[in-house]
């Protein structure tokens, strides 16, 4: 496994991963009309978009083995804004790694912390990787009111 920046080519595997990944393991973070809302912005008609911000992204790596991608995370230096990797590869390491190179791309722009707004799912993945809470569960006010934990992680 490789893992390497975002090339336009992935937005159609990355939009796939994020929405089947989405409605699998996050349906309890909001509505049913919240999760749909969602996953509509990875619809085909939508890709255009998608890949502007993709390409637009400060730090946007792909996860990727013999041609297959994986995962995706993006952000910027002090900021997580997805990690999404595909449900029949979790538990492998994939989150890990590309959390890593994340985490030192980061460094690399002068970073000395990273915050990220993770879903319930993926709260028990991101304390194992170092990060911490920082307050109460909260509500995206401009994502229909999915609710996520806001966490932290120094680095070193």
């Amino acid at each position: 496994m490789i893992i390497r920046k975002f090339r336009a080519q992935d937005t159609r595997e990355v939009a796939k991963i994020i929405k089947e990944t989405f409605q699998k393991y996050n349906h309890a973070d909001g509505s049913k009309e919240a999760i749909r809302k969602y996953v509509e912005r990875f619809e085909e008609d939508k890709l255009s978009a998608l890949t502007d911000s993709l390409q637009k992204g400060r730090i946007v790596l792909i996860a990727e083995d013999n041609g297959r991608i994986m995962g995706v995370v993006r952000g910027d230096e002090n900021r997580v804004s997805n990690l999404f990797v595909d449900g029949r590869y979790h538990g492998r390491g994939i989150g890990r790694r590309l959390i890593d190179e994340f985490e030192k791309k980061a460094r690399e722009f002068g970073s000395d912390y990273i915050n990220i707004k993770s879903s319930l799912y993926a709260v028990p993945f991101y304390q194992h990787m170092g990060y911490t809470r920082t307050t109460g569960i909260r509500k995206a006010k401009r994502l229909w009111g999915i609710k996520y934990q806001p966490m932290i992680k120094r680095l070193k």
